[in-house]
């Protein structure tokens, strides 16, 4: 397979987790407080960095999703230095499910045991479950 194979699955497996995890890396950073798309996707490099940054065409359908399972609502809004943006925020039930899906990361981190091994560095979600 050469010497790029592993460099190819750990792209792919990065892709994947970032797919997964990204609904609720989102429903974190909306507990911030509300925003808009682009400034979405900047929290999301600032807190996972840029070899797990999420792409537009990735954010909006799961902003799209949350919406639908109303854990997130849209509005529209207008900073006083630009134009009028779309906002995205928690809805209640968002911020109530909150507890649940960290309590989930946190068993899915307890399942996996020691196989993270001393070198991996937690971040995100997982970093705040420690």
């Amino acid at each position: 397979m050469g010497d790029r194979a592993p460099d190819r699955f750990l792209s792919a497996l990065r892709r994947e987790l970032r797919h997964g995890v990204l609904p609720v890396w989102v429903l974190e950073s909306l507990e911030d407080g509300p925003s808009y798309g682009y400034e979405l996707l900047e929290r999301l490099r600032s807190r996972h960095g840029d070899e797990m940054a999420a792409s537009a065409s990735r954010l909006y359908p799961a902003l799209a999703r949350l919406r639908i399972h109303g854990l997130v609502r849209v509005y529209h809004g207008k900073d006083s230095r630009g134009p009028v943006r779309k906002y995205y925020e928690l809805t209640d039930q968002g911020r109530a499910i909150l507890p649940e899906i960290r309590a989930l990361a946190l068993t899915l981190r307890t399942l996996s045991g020691p196989s993270y091994g001393p070198t991996v560095r937690p971040v995100g979600l997982v970093a705040e479950l420690r």
